[in-house]
């Protein structure tokens, strides 16, 4: 992904593939820049001091696989070009994985969910977040759930199935409260379903799973005619007489064709998640079929009561119960984490966070050189060393997707912060240079007039701009379309 450039109100600003935004003064909206990049086109991203992004008009022209988008946006209405042929409007709330999912490529959900932790370093959180933790405000990053995505979601009925016994134990120890203050709840209960209506509703749920697998088929057999038209256009050549011109007929000038296509892979990734979905309710309710546990209750309360006038239920029971949810939850948390560590882009991750590691003079802190992605301890980091390990760890999140063709941009805040030396400066730059050259770098720094600072990097940047006055002062109400 490089982005060309943003418009804010009517000021334009152009990138190129490494830039440098920079000042010698603080508080000019250079961090204010890098988020409305990111606002613009769709991620949830907070206003910063006077600045206050859903007032300002927005137009930000990206290139991506071979397409060239256009966003604009507006508070939450986003109209999106794609190679300057209008796709359609979206509204921020509704259509957010919708908007990214044109514009990354993308169509997994739990990977959008954690794409912004991986390329942008906020000055604020950027800089304390290593593999889990929010980049900023609501947006977060979880390496467990990266690297699901990464594996096809393949720990995510565990994960269910950790979520259900959680449910319970607040279920068991809210029993145990009412217990105390009250052994005479009402008994009136409706009865629990019988097994002929539990087999219908599942009957019913198949017929609807069947229902979406064909539309799912029908939407892929649609792409694939279309990528076979795209195929046979250019081997036989075709062309249209215009006049008295004859125009080769090429994917780029049939009408619609690549807005198209955008549209359909995002149908397919939500009837893939609606697919998820279904299953993850089939199998629910098959499990309940064969247990002797209490079903589909109305209320949280029914269940409790239901709990509360079973036969033999006491303090010493439920805390059994408790314990062994426990006791469950502990083993189906080690058998995700042993499948998270044996799982192929978990080693993949692990070579490039020690091999970038001991580029920045950084591999003899790194704390469990075993498994260093899924580090939990974080106690013994900080400082320079810190800051250079969390580079090494994000940087290794940007290159793994980059050999599965997902290039992304690296937006960096303020990287000479607290502790770090010029030296460490350079290293950390070397690496960009060396691993990163097919990626755009938007950089931005405050300057202090010391000798050692990241301007003397001349050579590395191909865009340096500094900002004088401040961002809000040169914006002015007006606005000025780049695509009519």
């Amino acid at each position: 992904m490089m982005i060309d450039h943003v418009q804010i109100n009517n000021k334009i600003i152009n990138f190129k593939n490494n830039n440098l935004i920079y000042s010698f003064v603080n508080s000019v909206g250079k961090t204010s820049l890098l988020r409305i990049i990111l606002y613009s086109i769709g991620f949830s991203i907070p206003s910063i001091n006077k600045f206050k992004f859903n007032e300002l008009y927005l137009e930000t022209q990206i290139e991506n696989n071979d397409h060239v988008y256009l966003v604009r946006r507006e508070d939450n209405v986003i109209d999106l070009y794609v190679d300057e042929v209008k796709s359609e409007s979206f509204n921020k709330k509704k259509d957010y994985y919708k908007v990214l999912s044109i514009l990354f490529g993308i169509d997994n959900r739990g990977l959008l969910d954690n794409i912004l932790g991986c390329f942008y370093f906020d000055q604020e959180k950027g800089w304390t977040l290593l593999n889990r933790g929010t980049p900023i405000s609501i947006n977060y990053f979880n390496i467990e759930d990266f690297i699901n995505s990464l594996n096809n979601n393949y720990i995510d009925n565990t994960k269910n199935k950790i979520n259900e016994l959680k449910k319970d134990i607040i279920l068991y120890k809210q029993a145990k409260k009412l217990i105390e203050a009250n052994d005479n709840l009402t008994n009136n209960f409706e009865m629990l379903p019988n097994l002929n209506d539990i087999n219908n509703r599942l009957f019913k749920m198949r017929i609807d799973r069947n229902d979406l697998n064909d539309k799912l088929l029908n939407l892929s057999k649609v792409k694939k005619d279309n990528d076979n038209l795209i195929e046979l256009i250019k081997k036989y050549n075709i062309k249209v007489k215009y006049g008295n011109e004859e125009i080769k007929v090429t994917e780029n000038n049939i009408c619609n064709i690549n807005s198209n296509n955008s549209i359909l892979n995002y149908r397919i990734m939500e009837v893939k998640e609606d697919l998820r979905k279904k299953d993850l309710e089939i199998n629910k309710l098959k499990e309940s079929i064969h247990s002797k546990g209490l079903l589909n209750q109305k209320t949280e309360i029914q269940k409790i009561q239901m709990l509360i006038n079973s036969t033999d239920l006491n303090f010493h029971n439920i805390n059994k119960m408790i314990t062994n949810s426990n006791n469950d939850i502990r083993r189906l948390k080690k058998e995700i984490n042993v499948e998270l560590k044996n799982s192929k882009v978990t080693k993949d991750l692990n070579e490039l966070i020690i091999k970038y590691s001991k580029f920045l003079n950084v591999y003899d802190d790194i704390i469990n050189k075993e498994c260093p992605v899924l580090e939990k301890n974080l106690s013994g980091y900080s400082g320079a060393n810190f800051h250079k390990i969390i580079f090494c760890y994000k940087l290794a999140y940007v290159k793994y997707l980059e050999k599965i063709n997902i290039i992304l941009p690296l937006i960096i805040d303020s990287p000479q912060t607290g502790e770090l030396s010029f030296k460490n400066l350079s290293l950390m730059f070397d690496l960009l240079k060396n691993e990163f050259g097919n990626h755009q770098i938007i950089v931005s720094s405050f300057i202090d007039n010391k000798e050692e600072n990241i301007l003397k990097f001349g050579s590395f940047w191909n865009m340096k701009k500094e900002l004088k006055n401040k961002l809000l002062d040169d914006l002015d109400n007006t606005t000025s379309n780049l695509l009519v």
